[in-house]
């Protein structure tokens, strides 16, 4: 700028050797969604590098964890256009990733929403994820076996119907990768792939992480590296 400008200096600020420094100033209240939407990006994109970083690590119980907040702030990141704030979000109910999945398809338009059906089944794991390692009741009964499997009932009747326990996840990285990718490149980029794939690439790169995103990923978004380009058609 020259000094025909019509701005003015707000603050003068000098930095000494190696300190840093912010500044924030207020936002009007319709940027605050977009606003929003990227702080669950960022958070997301955090708790997805965490659990590639457990995949890779055999951390089996951090990797259903941090694929759990993964997922749940991708979603977050479209439904704060609709839910202002957390207490907005309380009709849905906290951490239900399916009712969230379902609000979720009504904010994006009739292709997006379609392309989303796709992945109905790797939500519905995600969820039980979490209702595995925060139980709503104190009957978290799990039961190993040897094969052949016993057959176990409640009660004296040898013939009454016989109890299931426990639940068997798959940790599959390709479809957590495939479903980050496709959030990040298809439904939060707003139609600017192109721009989303360079703020990945920055991004990763400022928290050291590039490679660690990149390591097995069949769905990278980043260029040169992009194999994945969408499901839009």
């Amino acid at each position: 700028m020259t000094d025909e400008t019509s701005f003015k200096p707000l603050i003068n600020m000098e930095i000494s050797g190696d300190g840093s420094a912010s500044v924030s100033f207020p936002l009007p209240e319709r940027l605050k969604p977009s606003r929003t939407s990227m702080e669950n990006k960022h958070k997301a994109i955090d708790y997805y590098i965490l659990a590639r970083y457990s995949f890779f690590h055999h951390m089996h119980d951090a990797y259903m964890v941090n694929t759990f907040w993964a997922i749940e702030h991708l979603i977050l990141a479209i439904l704060c256009f609709r839910y202002k704030d957390k207490n907005s979000l309380k009709m849905l109910g906290f951490h239900r990733l399916t009712k969230y999945w379902k609000e979720a398809k009504t904010l994006t338009d009739e292709e997006n929403a379609s392309n989303m059906e796709r992945f109905e089944n790797f939500i519905g794991n995600v969820q039980g994820f979490y209702n595995e390692r925060y139980p709503t009741t104190n009957q978290n009964t799990k039961f190993a076996y040897t094969s052949p499997k016993a057959r176990v009932v409640l009660g004296n009747n040898p013939n009454a119907k016989a109890n299931n326990f426990d639940k068997s996840y798959k940790l599959d990285l390709d479809k957590l990768d495939h479903f980050v990718n496709f959030m990040v490149h298809d439904i939060i980029s707003f139609n600017d792939s192109d721009h989303t794939m360079l703020y990945l690439m920055d991004y990763l790169d400022m928290h050291n992480n590039t490679e660690l995103y990149l390591k097995k990923n069949k769905y990278s978004i980043i260029i040169p590296e992009r194999k994945y380009n969408g499901e839009r058609k």
